[in-house]
């Protein structure tokens, strides 16, 4: 009978946390899509009054904008929500970091080659293997690649460079992504850890954060590792580092 009592008490707690989460996600759908979809609403009934030609294309032109920047935050919440499922559901495997890393910064290739940026990456000569989820994983680099290229651009006249570091010291393995952009305040740093939250330099990073850094600290929670925001000591720039508990490989 106790042991029936406790795993009736663990599935009531794993039940509530679901609830839980989807009471969050709910939350955060509605309070973070108002503001994107009103900018569409009222882009589109200007451009609806409107009857000279290049004027309804610039109307379109930046609604086709505001909607790509909506797609990315419904991106960020449904990241959001598996982060909050695989808390309770998704089981952490030995994977090899270093793969991982190859193939996401190859499909970010092209991107950064479009933009203009040096995209290079260092540490994989030889194989990393820690304890995470893969599908996470892909989804905090590929989060964090792509908010360098958006936002971490080099100073007018200086070539934009990004970089993927992966580095083992001593039972640690360090993931980080580094652009030689402006960097952050430490204020803004801890501003921009929270979700929604626009820092006080959002006219010059675009868009704003959104949900992206509140989701990469929960993703290293789930993966039981370390995420840290902090600017480069030797020089301008930005540096997001996941840290990881080693792990030796598996044998043949």
């Amino acid at each position: 009978i106790a042991q029936l009592a406790t795993a009736v008490n663990a599935l009531l707690e794993r039940v509530g946390n679901s609830m839980r989460a989807q009471r969050e996600f709910s939350g955060n759908v509605a309070h973070e899509l108002r503001t994107p979809l009103a900018g569409i609403r009222a882009l589109a009934e200007y451009g609806l009054a409107q009857h000279d030609p290049v004027v309804l294309r610039e109307q379109l032109q930046r609604i086709a904008t505001s909607e790509a920047r909506a797609s990315r935050l419904v991106e960020q919440l449904l990241a959001l929500a598996l982060a909050e499922e695989a808390d309770a559901g998704i089981q952490n495997k030995p994977m090899a970091l270093d793969q991982i890393v190859h193939e996401t910064v190859l499909r970010f290739m092209p991107r950064a080659d479009a933009a203009g940026v040096d995209l290079g990456v260092q540490g994989l000569d030889q194989a990393v293997w820690v304890t995470g989820n893969a599908a996470l994983m892909e989804g905090v680099l590929g989060n964090l690649i792509d908010n360098a290229l958006r936002y971490g651009g080099a100073a007018q006249g200086q070539s934009s460079a990004v970089t993927v570091m992966l580095k083992q010291q001593g039972g640690s393995i360090f993931l980080s992504v580094i652009d030689n952009g402006a960097g952050l305040t430490p204020d803004e740093r801890r501003h921009l850890m929270q979700r929604g939250v626009r820092g006080v330099s959002s006219d010059r990073l675009g868009q704003g954060a959104g949900l992206g850094l509140s989701i990469f600290t929960r993703f290293a929670q789930v993966m039981h590792a370390k995420f840290e925001l902090g600017n480069v000591p030797e020089g301008p720039g930005l540096r997001a580092t996941l840290e990881f508990q080693a792990l030796a490989g598996p044998t043949s």
